[in-house]
């Protein structure tokens, strides 16, 4: 059956981040479609990529609750996430990884944090990490 992992991201999407990154995380996290061509990147060569934002099970929150809103003031957008996905391709890791550059904020900022189901203690997001593990 499997482990699940949760994910909590919460974070502001910086003005200049490219239409392409902001089209794919509308989709994740929000009501847009699917884009018709993906980056290169390894996250989207995951199996469940599009689970980041969706999956819930009954071992932490049965409910996954996402917002990706544009702010009215700056322009920018804000993300909020929580979820929950068996993590067997180091999916939360490569989403971290492929979101960082457009994340506004200092290296000290946290953007969220990640609990493996076993685990009461979860492993805290920085934007300045380099590998969050």
């Amino acid at each position: 059956m499997g482990m699940y992992t949760e994910l909590y991201i919460a974070c502001r999407i910086r003005n200049d981040a490219p239409v392409e990154a902001i089209d794919i995380l509308n989709h994740m996290f929000s009501v847009g479609d699917e884009p018709e061509k993906l980056p290169e990147h390894d996250f989207f060569k995951c199996q469940r990529w599009r689970c980041i934002g969706t999956s819930s099970s009954y071992y932490f929150v049965p409910e996954s609750v996402s917002c990706f809103t544009r702010d009215s003031i700056n322009s920018g957008y804000t993300l909020i996430s929580r979820s929950d996905l068996k993590n067997y391709d180091d999916e939360i890791a490569k989403v971290i990884d492929w979101v960082k550059p457009y994340i506004e904020g200092e290296s000290c900022d946290h953007i969220g944090h990640y609990r493996y189901e076993e685990n009461d203690n979860p492993t805290l997001l920085f934007l300045g990490d380099v590998n969050n593990d």
